[in-house]
């Protein structure tokens, strides 16, 4: 054989060798381990692309992605690249390894709500890093807003937007976006000396994200939300609770006033569930329930708690005795979420965040100085007039209009 065959015969051979190892794949490489879930993870798992659902000590595999249900919260430990997909509003936690030997190797990545896209990058021969949203920035991402993230050459984060309304709050004062360049914004977090002039030097930066980078894949999304969703009616129409229980709300806000809005606020939506459930009920007011006890083991029950993230009101006193038309002015904000849980079926069936807020003028010269002392209650007019009672209001038409599709009957 001449040797111009036996390099056309070699070039054959390595082509078929080729083709073999395209047919039989090659093994998936191990990027990091689920750690801990509680709620509802789901992974689309890189080799089937079918979603399932995610538990303890599953093997993450690279290009897998991830995606948590509303409220719920997942530990995965990474060691090599990764996207995670979540959904509804986010923040991700970073957190290195107890060994200063392992730093840069792997880091813990705490995932509660959101829709985001997180990529690790590799950071020298055999490392990856994950500082790509560090603990100093938190990124709220509501309703169906996206964003793809990745790292530059120099370390720095890029935030590609794909669509949606974000806003972003640096920690501790440090970190920020910027526009560099157009549609596409840099995260300094933790640099504030390398940030240029154009960075924004605000607490909190609204962006606006219009189009959408990757249509399909957003359809496709969507498509799995609307299904999910489906699914969700589909249970809550197909049991019969026992009774629908609503405990004590948690106060996680800065008010310590004379209001009591654990028992108020649940109280409240108590009575509105009422307009539209007509099951069995028990209300905050209702009995001794606890937030431990859900009820006996054999009983359906739905339950209801909630969790006041923020609350404020402010009555001042503006203009003189001449100028009747600011004698009062009154600020007011309230923030909750809630969640609606089947204990029986071991789930988290949904959650809710609620928020409103108002700027309210009394042009009467009955300036609310003594508002503090009357019941938080729709049912005191003064109250009900105030901006509390007004936000109040709005909130309550918002359970209304997010729960009664839910549970009436």
């Amino acid at each position: 054989m001449t040797k111009a065959g036996n390099k056309l015969f070699r070039q054959i051979l390595l082509l078929g060798a080729c083709c073999v190892a395209l047919a039989v794949g090659a093994p998936r490489q191990e990027v990091g381990t689920v750690e801990s879930v509680q709620g509802i993870l789901e992974r689309c798992d890189s080799g089937t692309f079918a979603w399932d659902f995610a538990a303890p000590n599953n093997r993450i595999h690279q290009s897998d992605r991830f995606r948590t249900g509303q409220e719920s919260i997942s530990v995965l430990s990474l060691e090599g690249p990764c996207r995670l997909f979540l959904n509804e509003e986010t923040e991700v936690r970073i957190e290195k390894a107890g060994s200063s030997r392992d730093r840069t190797r792997i880091q813990s990545i705490t995932l509660l709500r959101g829709t985001l896209f997180l990529v690790a990058s590799k950071n020298d021969s055999s490392n990856y890093r994950f500082d790509i949203i560090t603990p100093l920035v938190r990124a709220s991402f509501p309703h169906d807003a996206s964003c793809l993230v990745a790292q530059d050459g120099r370390g720095q984060s890029l935030v590609f937007p794909i669509n949606g309304v974000a806003t972003v709050r640096p920690l501790q004062g440090k970190g920020a976006y910027t526009v560099a360049p157009p549609e596409v914004f840099r995260l300094y977090a933790g640099r504030s000396s390398e940030m240029p002039k154009a960075a924004v030097p605000a607490d909190t930066a609204y962006l606006d994200w219009m189009g959408a980078a990757d249509s399909a894949l957003m359809a496709s999304e969507r498509a799995h939300h609307r299904e999910r969703q489906a699914r969700l009616l589909a249970l809550l129409s197909d049991v019969r609770y026992d009774k629908v229980r609503i405990l004590p709300f948690q106060n996680e806000s800065d008010y310590r006033g004379v209001w009591n809005l654990e028992q108020a606020l649940p109280m409240m939506i108590t009575d509105r569930l009422r307009q539209f459930y007509t099951g069995p009920f028990e209300g905050p007011a209702d009995g001794p329930a606890t937030r431990a006890t859900h009820g006996a083991a054999k009983e359906r029950v739905l339950v209801l708690t909630g969790r006041i993230t923020d609350f404020y009101f402010e009555t001042t006193r503006k203009g003189g005795i001449r100028d009747s038309s600011t004698w009062g002015m009154q600020r007011c904000g309230l923030s909750v979420v809630l969640s609606l849980e089947s204990p029986a079926d071991r789930r988290m069936l949904g959650a809710f965040p609620l928020s409103d807020s108002t700027l309210f003028l009394e042009n009467e010269k009955g300036v609310f100085d003594g508002l503090a002392k009357h019941p938080f209650s729709l049912e005191d007019t003064l109250f009900a007039r105030s901006a509390a009672g007004i936000v109040v209001r709005q909130i309550l038409d918002t359970v209304d209009a997010r729960l009664r599709p839910l549970i009436a009957r």
